[in-house]
């Protein structure tokens, strides 16, 4: 004869545990669980960027440098031909140097900061994160522009209450263009150098020195200035915020040193992203 032990789970009329009721919320293992979109991953790689100290810090510090160019532009650079279109250009010179941090630091903080294994459980499609993350860094580009902008508006109106505005706020939309052009690219660079290095102080000395070796180099060996004109970034991309735009020879540098600078790293550090043991 055997005797049948009956707990709270298996008493008569009740359902077994682990068997949810109609609305209570709670799921069984096998229930479909809806992947997150793509604009929610790039509201989450922005948020990642801005939530930290560090990261709002070096936000609010390059707002800052900009704040202070205007500043010194205004009150101590020259009294003629000050126009709006020259202070964007002054915005470029800083935010070029400046802009690439974000990037790098977008594409490689995580592995500084050991997330990567919490990151990618989360999401295992690795090309998904990557992608997000270039897309938060020219988000965060756009708005720091943006408002970059509204402070060279600001110096202009106060250059023009100074009596030193001769140029007026007239702006060539193909160097308005090529501005912004210049800026994404220079920060698709800074996450392309941050996704092969995955190291952010590195990713930020390599951007920084090797771009200054590959320019010096011709001034120290003249007989290879003419193949060093398809290395230099700086002085191709320089061309995009010219007066009258790229000429044809320009544009085949810009495409030459685009492919060096931004796609080969990127290329390279998308497969090491995607194939490196996460920890």
């Amino acid at each position: 004869m055997t005797t049948d032990v009956l707990t709270e789970s298996t008493r008569p009329g009740e359902k077994a545990a682990g068997s949810a009721r109609p609305g209570s919320g709670v799921g069984h293992a096998s229930d479909p669980v809806s992947a997150i979109s793509f604009p929610a991953r790039v509201a989450v790689e922005t948020r990642k960027m801005v939530d930290t100290r560090s990261g709002l810090g070096l936000l609010l510090a390059i707002l800052l440098i900009d704040l202070v160019a205007i500043g010194i532009f205004t009150f101590a650079g020259p009294t003629e031909s000050l126009g709006f279109q020259d202070y964007l250009v002054i915005l470029v010179n800083v935010q070029a140097v400046l802009l690439p941090i974000v990037g790098v630091i977008a594409a490689s903080g995580e592995w500084s900061q050991r997330t990567t294994l919490q990151t990618f459980a989360l999401e295992p499609r690795r090309g998904r994160v990557i992608a997000a993350k270039l897309v938060a860094a020219l988000v965060l580009m756009v708005a720091i522009t943006a408002i970059s902008t509204v402070f060279a508006a600001g110096g202009h109106a106060l250059s023009q209450a100074m009596g030193n505005d001769t140029a007026g706020w007239g702006v060539q939309w193909d160097i308005f263009g090529g501005v912004i052009a210049l800026l994404a690219l220079i920060t698709i660079m800074g996450v392309a150098f941050g996704l092969l290095l995955h190291a952010p102080a590195v990713a930020i000395v390599g951007f920084l020195l090797l771009p200054m070796v590959f320019s010096t180099i011709p001034l120290l060996i003249p007989s290879v200035s003419g193949a060093f004109e398809w290395i230099d970034f700086q002085a191709a991309w320089n061309s995009m915020i010219g007066d009258g735009g790229p000429s044809a020879g320009e544009w085949a540098r810009i495409a030459s040193t685009t492919a060096i600078w931004v796609v080969a790293p990127m290329i390279a550090g998308w497969i090491r992203t995607t194939r490196r043991e996460a920890a």
